[in-house]
């Protein structure tokens, strides 16, 4: 999971960020529980301007992580 979230921050930063969702989603599936991906997927989705999606993403983020202060700041 860590790898494909990896992949995916690239691609971010590459501001290819429908790809990113992708790899986002992939860590997300085999690992529901990493609230890193959760929030990366809700930056890629922020530059998107789908800022309901992002907010919740974070928001699912914080519910696994609440001491993740990455999520709570990109929130």
């Amino acid at each position: 999971a860590e790898a494909w979230s990896n992949k995916g921050n690239a691609l971010y930063e590459l501001q290819r960020y429908e790809e990113a969702l992708g790899h986002h989603d992939r860590a997300i599936a085999l690992n529901p529980s990493y609230a890193e991906a959760w929030s990366n997927k809700g930056n890629a989705l922020y530059e998107l301007q789908r800022y309901e999606e992002a907010l919740g993403h974070h928001d699912r983020a914080i519910a696994l992580n609440p001491s993740y202060a990455e999520a709570w700041s990109n929130k």
